[in-house]
């Protein structure tokens, strides 16, 4: 079990900073402090954002840590001029144990998100997982079917398990393997891959071209 905890601020600036098209999902190039970080700038209009501090590892993130973190990228990018809308903080397990395989029978109560396993164990994503698996469960009980789980197949497990473990004992690892993932590689592989629907070719040429 490691961590992926983030602290967020929703911002509104007076000048229009931001490409509402676009996205920055994992930006490394942040202090890393012995563990895997980056940030994520969602925008929603050219002057409002969520950017993210983000962490991989055991020891969560503090959120004087990351509020100070978080203004030296706005530095960075040449925002200083601003008001903060929001703010987030917590945290979600990265663990393969949260797996479960059997289908559970229909009740009054359907377990969903992390307590359904719907997080990718070495990445805390889960939204979309959530999403796929909502509609898997509303199909099986239009049908009165068994209840779906969100389980992952057993070669995405190993995968996951192996990273963990690096992220758990190397975490200053995890920059370069992330880094290498996306620069060397195309991003529709990756991102397959990441959503588990990549076949064992894909994998392997993954795995050949991340730090070994």
């Amino acid at each position: 079990l490691i961590w992926q905890s983030f602290v967020g601020w929703r911002i509104k600036t007076k000048a229009a900073h931001f490409d509402a098209s676009t996205c920055r999902m994992m930006d490394f190039n942040v202090s890393q402090n012995g563990s895997t970080q980056f940030m994520y700038v969602l925008p929603s209009s050219p002057n409002e954002a969520l950017i993210e501090h983000t962490r991989f590892g055991e020891h969560l993130l503090a959120p004087a840590y990351s509020e100070s973190e978080i203004e030296k990228y706005l530095a960075q990018m040449g925002i200083s001029d601003f008001e903060i809308l929001e703010k987030e903080e917590s945290r979600i397990p990265m663990t393969n144990s949260l797996n479960p395989k059997r289908k559970f029978e229909q009740t009054n109560t359907v377990k969903l998100g992390i307590k359904a396993g719907a997080v990718k164990a070495s990445t805390g994503f889960a939204f979309k997982n959530m999403a796929m698996h909502a509609g898997r469960i509303a199909r099986a009980l239009a049908q009165n079917k068994p209840l779906p789980t969100a389980y992952h197949p057993v070669q995405f497990r190993v995968y996951d398990a192996l990273l963990l473990n690096v992220l758990k004992k190397d975490a200053h690892y995890g920059k370069p393997i992330f880094e290498a993932m996306f620069e060397k590689l195309p991003l529709n592989r990756v991102f397959r891959f990441l959503d588990e629907q990549s076949h064992f070719g894909e994998d392997l040429s993954i795995m050949w071209n991340v730090p070994w």
